[in-house]
């Protein structure tokens, strides 16, 4: 898809990368875009490293021009961040980092360059897996959620050293996330009923006082950045990808992405969510949600519906009407929800 935040590279741009991390001796074999992203631009590029035959992927930053949220800007250097520390503190699979460049560099953005992974996303496949399976891919997925929440922040809010800005507190944090997006909103002309969510947010927001710690969220642990690989007649996980969207938060904010394409937690449904249990097992947490918890994630949910909507400016235009219409029919049920309590 064509997006605004494309940043696509020529074929001799690409070599020259390749051969200033990896040697002039380096043959590639191939390059090749991968579509499949909605921000960034990824190369599957296969060549020739001292000999041996590589398969690496290319992923470059939007460029310092191209029109990004508030959140969005120089996220890359987030998900190097998140991608080194959880090599160091989890055993959470994923692609092996091969190569760095800062955004001082030739091409004025950052890029990096890992391993491919072999294997499909969760959500090409979960539909066919076996029950088993999939509930073993769904305790797994716990698991992940799990040791990334034992990660302890020292602060509230976006990566300190992406924005220059971090919070004693999560209601301080969560308001500016939901400030900055409402003004790209409005920037945008984006239609939102502005009025009535910051209604709602001046009710709710006393229950994000009740979160005294943050953790590492990864706020886009969906499906679809999830990849399995199937070994013996069955899938499981080889990696995950894509952790730009990272901050110190509420653990429960989690949910919105992880949960959406298996079941809402906001529907009592806590007792038979398998994901869900295995998590509170190991997080040594009940499963069933208070009123304050149940609450917290309406708001999350809300944050991730308003992202949804106001992101549509660089989609094409059947696809943004698709995301804005499934979007703007989930942010309306929350509202509806937070207005209730």
């Amino acid at each position: 898809m064509n997006l605004a935040t494309k940043n696509r590279l020529h074929n001799n741009t690409i070599t020259n990368l390749v051969r200033l991390h990896f040697g002039d001796d380096c043959e590639i074999d191939k390059v090749e875009e991968l579509k499949e992203g909605m921000f960034n631009t990824a190369y599957l590029i296969v060549c020739q490293i001292k000999g041996k035959e590589e398969a690496l992927v290319l992923k470059v930053a939007a460029s310092r021009s191209a029109k990004v949220l508030t959140y969005e800007r120089d996220i890359m250097k987030t998900e190097l961040d998140v991608m080194f520390m959880l090599h160091e503190k989890t055993t959470i699979p994923m692609p092996v980092i091969r190569g760095v460049a800062s955004i001082d560099n030739e091409l004025g953005c950052r890029y990096f360059f890992m391993t491919k992974l072999n294997g499909v996303p969760l959500n090409q496949v979960m539909n066919k897996m076996e029950s088993d399976n999939l509930k073993e891919i769904k305790m797994a997925i716990g698991d992940l959620m799990a040791q990334m929440h034992k990660i302890k922040g020292l602060y509230f809010g976006y990566f300190q050293n992406r924005t220059g800005v971090s919070f004693t507190t999560w209601k301080e944090a969560y308001l500016d996330f939901m400030n900055n997006i409402l003004a790209d909103g409005v920037s945008g002309g984006i239609k939102l009923p502005y009025l009535r969510i910051n209604k709602v947010l001046n009710n709710n927001s006393r229950y994000l006082d009740d979160v005294s710690e943050s953790v590492l969220v990864n706020f886009d642990l969906w499906p679809g950045n999830i990849f399995v690989e199937e070994k013996e007649g069955k899938y499981q996980i080889e990696g995950v990808i894509d952790f730009e969207r990272s901050f110190w938060g509420d653990p429960l904010a989690e949910i919105p992405s992880t949960v959406m394409m298996f079941k809402d937690l906001r529907a009592n449904l806590c007792d038979d969510v398998t994901l869900w249990k295995k998590y509170c097992e190991l997080m040594k947490r009940p499963t069933q949600l208070t009123k304050s918890e149940k609450s917290r994630i309406n708001l999350y949910y809300l944050y991730l519906y308003i992202i949804m909507i106001v992101e549509t400016y660089r989609y094409s235009r059947v696809y943004a009407f698709l995301q804005r219409t499934y979007a703007w029919s989930r942010m309306k049920k929350t509202l509806r929800l937070l207005e209730k309590d």
